[in-house]
């Protein structure tokens, strides 16, 4: 006999499946936040007219041009960060992220797909969280400690993606993935958008340093 029964549909909002898509758009925000903040941080760590300076006065030269534009830096609200880090350094610290970045990505493609996604993908959070808090501590000791821990938030951020897409293939049905993954990517630009938007802004505050809330928050 044929059951003619309809089935129940497949409640949608109050589903896990949407519940799983939620954490891992919060944890691209957190990841593409974390990656972009060191953009409009770095601006506000290094000390640029002492770099100016300090190559000019290597150079043994304009030493009248050295004085006035010193004073004129004076006038203007204009604030400098702490550090003396001239282009070739800011360079390693910005390209350093994705060197850790890269070398996660097949390996955590094998280990997301062979033993699960759940402690990987709650620990690259973790890590690169904690890495990133620590960030303002660890400059005071030398920009080559800084940019370990821009390696270390590279290497567990090459985790995520490949942990996203066996999440998304286990969850989403087929009818849905393009849904899903489309807001799951979305958080990608939302993390973009906070980052960006709020950096510029703590860096003019005078509180706790004005830049190192960008680490704190992000």
């Amino acid at each position: 006999m044929i059951d003619t029964k309809s089935k129940a549909p497949v409640p949608f909002w109050c589903s896990m499946r949407v519940f799983i898509t939620f954490m891992s758009f919060l944890g691209m925000v957190v990841h593409f936040s974390q990656k972009t903040n060191i953009s409009i941080a770095l601006v506000c760590m290094v000390n640029h007219s002492a770099i100016q300076h300090y190559e000019k006065n290597i150079s043994k030269t304009h030493f009248t041009e050295i004085n006035y534009n010193c004073l004129q830096t004076n006038k203007t609200n204009h604030r400098e960060g702490p550090y003396i880090w001239n282009k070739n350094i800011q360079g390693i610290i910005l390209s350093s992220y994705f060197g850790g970045y890269i070398a996660t990505q097949i390996p955590a493609g094998y280990l997301a797909g062979r033993y699960g996604v759940r402690f990987l993908y709650s620990g690259a959070i973790l890590v690169s969280s904690l890495a990133t808090i620590a960030m303002p501590f660890v400059t005071s000791i030398h920009w080559i400690a800084f940019t370990m821990l821009q390696i270390l938030v590279g290497l567990a951020h090459g985790t995520i993606w490949p942990c996203i897409v066996v999440i998304m293939t286990h969850w989403a049905p087929s009818n849905e993935r393009g849904k899903l993954m489309g807001f799951v990517n979305g958080g990608a630009q939302v993390g973009n958008v906070l980052a960006l938007s709020i950096s510029g802004v703590m860096c003019s505050w005078h509180f706790a340093g004005g830049w190192p809330l960008i680490f704190y928050s992000t």
